[in-house]
């Protein structure tokens, strides 16, 4: 059962420089949050997705995913300092990939 769901869909979102990037309406990331996103990286490294308690800070919780060296990496804090959960599956450059994030009181990290 949802009790609070939110579709948010983005298509032709590219980018290609230090300074490209894409903000959204706030959205609540609660108990229970499930992420579902296509990339095709360009780099081994990367910044996919950061979102945040405060706008225009860093200090606060957040939720980030990237990619370090080809491997999808969760990063976040929620107030009990920094964790990092790393998919043993490596992620090819040019290549499609989904993945599937998956956060409630377990956490959950997949790559379909």
């Amino acid at each position: 059962m949802c009790f609070f769901c939110l579709d948010i869909s983005i298509s032709d979102a590219l980018f290609n420089g230090v300074d490209s990037y894409m903000t959204f309406l706030p959205v609540y990331i609660k108990r229970e949050t499930n992420i579902t996103t296509q990339i095709k990286p360009g780099t081994s490294s990367g910044l996919i997705f950061y979102a945040s308690q405060h706008y225009h800070t860093i200090a606060g919780d957040f939720l980030a995913l990237v990619l370090e060296e080809g491997y999808p990496e969760l990063r976040f804090n929620l107030g009990s300092g920094l964790i990092s959960v790393r998919s043993d599956l490596k992620l090819e450059i040019g290549i499609l990939a989904v993945l599937v994030l998956m956060v409630s009181c377990l956490l959950f990290f997949t790559i379909k």
